[in-house]
C-alpha cells in the first residue's frame, strides 16, 4: 500500500469525533509558528509587548525624543513526542476479511484518542501549576445552589485587564453535570443563550465559553504545613518572593496558600530553601508572623483567557534522506491547526500503522488564569 489518500477523508473524521471532545485542547492555542520551529528538548521565547503610558500631547516643531520600552518574553519548551500504534498480520486481516477495512478505521480513531486525551491531561497538568489565583474550597462543590463562583473568576480575571472576549473555562465532568443540574439551565427562559439541557450544553457562564474535559484531575497537595511570613517589613502587594519560616514539609507547584490577613488565594510556584514564590504577585500587603495556610487536595478547574498560555504542536519532523515508512500522510485539523503524522510501516507478513505528534507548552501571563478548587 503505497498512498494513504484512501484514508485521508476518514482520518478528518476522526480528527472532528476526537478533537470535539477534548475541552482544553478546543479552548487554547494550539499553534504559535515561533513554538513549532523548535526540537524536542528545545525552548524558544514568546515576546510579549512592553506596557506604555500616556502623556500629554504638546505641539511642536520636532517629534519628542524616543522613549525606550522593555519588552518581556516567556518561554515554550517542545517536551514531548508521542506515538500510538497497531500492526495486523496477513492472516489477522484473513480472519476479519469482510470487516478488515472497518477494523483499521476503528483503530486509528483508538490510536488518535490516546494521543490527544493524553495532550489534555499534560495541558491539564501544566495549567494545574501554572494559574495565578485559586477560588473555591477543596472538596466543596462550587455549584451546590448557584453558578456564582463563576462571577468571582470574571472579576479576577477583569481586574488583571483580560481582553472580554475568549474567556473559557473548562470544568471536570463531575462540576459540569452540577451545573447543568442548576434550575438557570433548566429553564428555557431564564437560562444563558447557547444552553440546551437536552445536549448537555451550558452556553455561556459570566462570559466564559463552558465546556468540560476528562482531563481535569485532582491536584495532590504537598505535605507542608505551619509556614509563616518572615520579613520584619512584612511585603507589599504585587510581592511574589516571599521569605516563610517556622513550617516544615514541602509545598509543590500547583498548591494554593492563603494568608491570615486577606482572602485571596494563591497559586504556588515553589518552594525553594525558605524563600515561597507565587504565580501572581500579592493583592495585598502581609506582615511579619502571617500564617500561611495551604489548601487541601483538590480538583482543579480551569478558567482562563485564551492568552494565559500557549500549546505548540506539530507532526514530528522528517529525517532529511526519509525512513523506513512506506506511506506518509500529515493530517492537519481546520478548526484547531493540529497536525498529526500518519504512516504506514511494512514488515514481514504484517503492516504497521502509526500516528504520532510533537507538543510542549508555555504560559503568557499567569494573572489570565484562574483554577476553580473541588
Amino acid at each position: 500500500m503505497n498512498s494513504l489518500n484512501v484514508l485521508i477523508p476518514v482520518m478528518f473524521a476522526s480528527l472532528n469525533r476526537v478533537l470535539r471532545q477534548t475541552g482544553f485542547i478546543l479552548n487554547v492555542p494550539t499553534l504559535d509558528t515561533a513554538a513549532t520551529g523548535a526540537a524536542v528538548g528545545q525552548t524558544v521565547n514568546i515576546g510579549h509587548s512592553a506596557a506604555l503610558t500616556a502623556y500629554d500631547v504638546t505641539p511642536s516643531a520636532t517629534a519628542p525624543v524616543l522613549t525606550d520600552t522593555a519588552p518581556t518574553a516567556q518561554t515554550v519548551t517542545i517536551t514531548k513526542s508521542r506515538g500510538a500504534r497497531f500492526h495486523m498480520t496477513g492472516e489477522d486481516w484473513k480472519a476479519i476479511e469482510s470487516r478488515g477495512p472497518e477494523f483499521r478505521v476503528r483503530m486509528l480513531d483508538e490510536a488518535l484518542a490516546a494521543l490527544i486525551h493524553e495532550m489534555g491531561a499534560f495541558v491539564w497538568d501544566y495549567m494545574d501549576k501554572q494559574c495565578g489565583l485559586a477560588i473555591g474550597s477543596a472538596g466543596s462543590d462550587p455549584f451546590a445552589s448557584n453558578p456564582n463562583v463563576l462571577m468571582d473568576a470574571w472579576r479576577i480575571l477583569s481586574d488583571a485587564k483580560a481582553p472580554e472576549m475568549d474567556r473559557v473555562a473548562v470544568l471536570s465532568t463531575l462540576e459540569y453535570a452540577s451545573a447543568g443540574k442548576l434550575p438557570q439551565f433548566q429553564k428555557a427562559l431564564e437560562a444563558p443563550a447557547g444552553t440546551n439541557f437536552a445536549t448537555a450544553r451550558l452556553g455561556m457562564l459570566a462570559n466564559f465559553a463552558t465546556g468540560w474535559d476528562q482531563a481535569v484531575g485532582t491536584h495532590t497537595a504537598g505535605t507542608g504545613s505551619g509556614y509563616q511570613v518572615n520579613n520584619a517589613a512584612g511585603y507589599p502587594a504585587g510581592t511574589t518572593v516571599i521569605t516563610v519560616d517556622t513550617g516544615s514539609n514541602p509545598l509543590v507547584a500547583g498548591d494554593v496558600v492563603s494568608f491570615a490577613g486577606h482572602a485571596t488565594k494563591y497559586v504556588v510556584a515553589s518552594l525553594a530553601g525558605n524563600d515561597l514564590t507565587l504565580n501572581v504577585g500579592l493583592t495585598n500587603a502581609v506582615a511579619d508572623n502571617e500564617v500561611i495556610t495551604k489548601a487541601a487536595s483538590h480538583r482543579s478547574n480551569i478558567l482562563a483567557h485564551r492568552d494565559a498560555f500557549v500549546l505548540a504542536v506539530r507532526p514530528p519532523a522528517e529525517a532529511p534522506d526519509g525512513d523506513s515508512a512506506s506511506s506518509v500522510q500529515i493530517i492537519t485539523d481546520p478548526v484547531t491547526g493540529i497536525s498529526l503524522r500518519l504512516a504506514h510501516y511494512k514488515g514481514y507478513h504484517a503492516g504497521q500503522w502509526e500516528m504520532s505528534l510533537v507538543y510542549g507548552m508555555g504560559k503568557r501571563r499567569s494573572s489570565l488564569a484562574v483554577k476553580l478548587m473541588a
